[in-house]
Formats: C-alpha cells, structure tokens, sequence
C-alpha cells in the first residue's frame, strides 16, 4: 500500500472495527488503524481488503496483525 491509500485501508479497518466492537473513541480506533496500516503496508491494498473480507467471513473476533497477514 502507498500513503495515498491510508483512507481507503482505513475503512476497511472501521469495518471490521465495527463488525468486531473494537473498543475506543474514533481517535483511539484510527490510531489502532495507522499502526495496522504500516504493519500491513507490504501488500498491494486489494490483498489487504481481501484478507479482510475473508476474516469478516470465517472469524469471531477482531484480527490481530498476525492474523489479517494470515488471511491475506
């Protein structure tokens, strides 16, 4: 991913946020996304959304960064 795409990585971060009930405010839930982002940086964005869309399809809980790179 490119800096370019922190907002749309970023929204998929707010769903799975949101699907899961990741606790916190929004600032606390966008800090908690950027450190996800510069983890997961190293994959083309569409991997990433795809990890996502199988971890909402198969998981019950809110992926740690070792689980969403699993996925992917």
């Amino acid at each position: 991913m490119t800096d370019a795409e922190v907002g749309r990585f970023l929204e998929t971060f707010r769903t799975l946020a949101q699907v899961f009930f990741l606790r916190g405010n929004e600032e606390e839930v966008t800090q908690v996304g950027e450190s996800y982002f510069r983890i997961l940086r190293r994959f083309p964005l569409s991997a990433v959304q795809a990890g996502a869309d199988r971890w909402l399809a198969t998981a019950e809980r809110f992926p740690k960064p070792a689980q969403w790179i699993e996925s992917i």
